[in-house]
């Protein structure tokens, strides 16, 4: 579960800090992007995430980096 849990955040990490357009996500102001397009660009990917994961790697509840 742990080792799940770092990839899950290192893939996030990537794709929202760095690369969102490599999964053809558009981030809102202030960094922000909704979570059903997050989850459905992760899963044409190949990387499925459930909302439950998002959960557990910090993405939501309030916690944002710039």
């Amino acid at each position: 579960m742990q080792d799940r849990l770092v990839r899950l955040s290192k893939y996030m990490a990537k794709y929202l800090r760095h690369a969102p357009h490599e999964l053809g996500l558009t981030l809102q102001p202030g960094g922000w992007v909704p979570v059903d397009d997050l989850l459905a660009a992760a899963r044409r990917h190949g990387f499925p995430i459930s909302y439950d994961g998002t959960r557990s790697s910090g993405v939501i509840g309030g916690i944002r980096r710039p």
